[in-house]
């Protein structure tokens, strides 16, 4: 009974693992988007007011547990709609798929309020490396 029910659970979870892994692969970065997850941008409490909350934004609010993790990915995007963004990444409910939307020029001067905000005692290499691979990325495809 025991090695049936392992079995059962090892199955369900390898089954959901492959789905939620697939699910990822068939969105990507493109010359006009690039995909960041939502820790990228700090912790929530720096990131919600940018970004929205960790949690699922058709949820009222977050697991009471803490542990929990949400695959939450941010869409920088310049010189291109916002309209079309989200029509190329779409949120789907069902599927747990979760996409935030930020602007090329929101999403610098997000990160130039943090870098230049010595009192918060953040370590600002994390968020200038960030950005430097935000502007990099967006430079290279001209």
């Amino acid at each position: 009974m025991k090695t049936t029910l392992f079995a059962i659970l090892l199955f369900v979870n390898t089954v959901a693992f492959g789905q939620a892994k697939s699910q990822d692969k068939n969105f990507s970065s493109s010359s006009k988007t690039l995909m960041l997850s939502y820790d990228d941008f700090g912790p929530q409490v720096l990131a919600h007011e940018f970004i929205g909350f960790q949690w699922w934004q058709w949820d009222a609010h977050g697991d009471a547990d803490p542990k929990t993790k949400y695959d939450i990915r941010v869409i920088v995007f310049k010189g291109i709609s916002l309209e079309t963004v989200k029509n190329q990444y779409p949120i789907n409910q069902k599927l747990k798929i979760d996409f935030r939307y930020a602007s090329y020029a929101k999403s610098i001067q997000y990160l130039d309020k943090i870098i230049n905000q010595p009192e918060g005692g953040l370590d600002t290499q994390k968020y200038t490396a960030l950005r430097s691979k935000i502007v990099k990325y967006f430079q290279a495809k001209k």
